[in-house]
Parts: C-alpha cells; structure tokens; sequence
C-alpha cells in the first residue's frame, strides 16, 4: 500500500471552508523580523509554495520583507547542507527526492545565514 498524500485534503479544505480562511489566518504582518521561508513545489503534505507566496503578498502590503526561495521539484522534507536525508517518520508521500530536496536546502542556506546574520 502506497503511503498517504495529505496535500489534496488541504487543497479541498481551503475550497470547501474558503469562508473561515481569513479569520484562520496567522497574522504574518505583525512579524517584523525578515522572514526566509522555504517551499517544494511537489509538496504532498499540503501547498506550502502557494502558501508561502500568499505570505509573502500579505507581508509585502506591509512594506515587511520575505524571501520566498522554492525548487520545482523538491517536495515536503529540506535537506539543508551537512544534513543526511531523515530515515524515520511518519510513512506519507512528502513529494521530491533526496536530490532536488537537497538543491532546495543548498539554494536556501545563503538565504539563512544571511538572514540570521551568521555569514558577517
């Protein structure tokens, strides 16, 4: 039996509650940190991309800086450099592979250093 993907239930939840989305929605422009936030695109736990777009837009009105950094074909699970890709966990399609989950973390990491001010 194949693992379960999580990412149409959420995708049909937006859909069928789209009335209750606002008032669910984390206040994203109260943070005035800078925010790096990191997304596949193949993500079958739920539409983190699109998420971290509409968080982006949110921030943006705001005059809030985020950097959204994302790979077409990575999935759920960031392999950031140095790491080794988790063996354990709960069994679900988390979408993208070990390589283009790496590509993402590789492509990310300057963004978090930079970020957390630990490239200076």
């Amino acid at each position: 039996m194949s693992p379960p993907a999580y990412r149409s239930w959420y995708e049909q939840s937006l859909r069928t509650f789209s009335q209750l989305i606002e008032s669910a929605a984390i206040p994203v422009e109260r943070i005035t940190a800078e925010l790096v936030l990191i997304a596949g695109e193949d993500d079958q736990v739920w539409p983190s991309s699109d998420w971290a777009r509409l968080i982006k837009a949110r921030r943006a009105e705001h005059g809030l800086p985020t950097m959204v950094i994302t790979h077409p074909e990575a999935g759920h699970r960031v392999i950031f450099p140095g790491e080794n890709p988790a063996q354990r966990g709960q069994s679900m399609e988390r979408g993208g592979s070990d390589r283009t989950n790496a590509e993402l973390g590789a492509r990310a990491w300057p963004h978090l250093l930079q970020a957390l001010r630990l490239n200076e």
